[in-house]
């Protein structure tokens, strides 16, 4: 999914945390429940007073988190009489042409800007400007330093979940490899930090291993992970990224001659069948959901609600289910998995 601008090296270091992009820190959402039960987030029914136009500024559109965060946004605006327009920057590098891109909303004077942001600093100067032209802000999915309105993420706390979560999986002992992508970013340095939280609390786990590497690859996160496994068969953990990063990691137990329940694996994000198949297979352990058809509709729900003159909260954070061999099914027949990434990327396997 997603992380801010990527280095373009790898490091065996651990990285240091980051704050959360925003002039004041948002309240982290309520600690998590257990591992196995299933969180929903209730987006609240608005109606809006008029036909506003609101401009979606995304920093990408390159995964299928991205693209169902977008389609659940454009659906719900059509469905509450809203306009709303989603322009695709290409990538947190493309950060000028970003800028640009708000230039260009200022002056076709939209209601409301929702900006996911490609570089939260560089950004907000034109923000600025926009609030000046007395058009809204809210800050989406990556927030920019602009304080504004917020639904997004806390990616510490969602990578401390992570963490608990295997840890608990190898009975609170044994050694554990991260491979973290988006090496030098701070959606990288805040799922380190929120690993680093996590297995504090468990003196019997050996954080052996911390790799980043400057994307999200299945295939090198397997060979990263069977390189290790090969050398150090004792691993009993492995926390990655993303669910495909999962696959590749699950892949890689087989291949360092491992049985599939010798190595817990965790990670994050829906986004295909193949990370869906591993889960009920039982070789991927857990995965944390960070619904992207959630942020997509709660998203206009509060933009709808800023622009008829409503408060809003600083800060929304949707709910996370981590989803394991034994409840995955359960999320399947409840809709659940539909919100965690839109239903043409499962259309094979639900």
């Amino acid at each position: 999914m997603v992380a801010l601008v990527f280095s373009a090296c790898g490091s065996d270091d651990k990285a240091s945390s980051s704050s959360s992009g925003s002039e004041e820190k948002a309240a982290a959402p309520e600690s998590a429940p257990e591992i196995g039960v299933l969180e929903s987030t209730e987006v609240p029914e608005v109606e809006a007073k008029s036909r506003y136009k609101i401009a979606l500024l995304a920093a990408h559109q390159a995964d299928a988190w991205a693209i169902s965060a977008a389609q659940a946004a454009k659906d719900y605006a059509e469905a509450h009489g809203v306009d709303l327009t989603i322009q695709d920057a290409g990538g947190y590098t493309e950060v000028q042409k970003q800028i640009s891109q708000i230039q260009a909303a200022i002056a076709q004077k939209p209601d409301l800007i929702m900006i996911w942001a490609t570089d939260p600093d560089a950004i907000t100067p034109t923000l600025k400007e926009a609030d000046k032209a007395g058009i809204k802000v809210l800050n989406f999915v990556v927030p920019a330093t602009f304080k504004a309105p917020v639904v997004t993420s806390d990616y510490v706390a969602q990578a401390e979940r992570m963490g608990d979560a295997l840890a608990k999986s190898m009975g609170e002992k044994g050694k554990v490899i991260s491979v973290i992508g988006g090496a030098g970013g701070y959606y990288a340095s805040s799922l380190h930090q929120g690993l680093e939280n996590a297995l504090k609390k468990y003196p019997d786990i050996e954080w052996a291993k911390d790799v980043q590497i400057p994307d999200f690859d299945q295939a090198k996160t397997q060979q990263t992970v069977e390189n290790w496994l090969t050398g150090n068969p004792d691993t009993t953990g492995v926390f990655v990224t993303t669910g495909l990063m999962g696959v590749g990691a699950a892949q890689a137990v087989r291949a360092a001659g491992l049985e599939d329940d010798q190595v817990k694996i965790v990670g994050s994000l829906l986004t295909d069948c193949a990370v869906l198949d591993m889960i009920r297979e039982g070789r991927f352990s857990l995965l944390l959901g960070d619904p992207p058809v959630i942020h997509g509709e709660l998203g206009v729900s509060t933009a709808i609600s800023m622009l008829n003159g409503d408060e809003v909260p600083d800060a929304q954070f949707p709910k996370n289910s981590i989803f394991t061999p034994d409840n995955v099914d359960q999320a399947a027949e409840e809709g659940l998995l539909t919100k965690e990434v839109s239903e043409k990327f499962l259309s094979d396997c639900l």
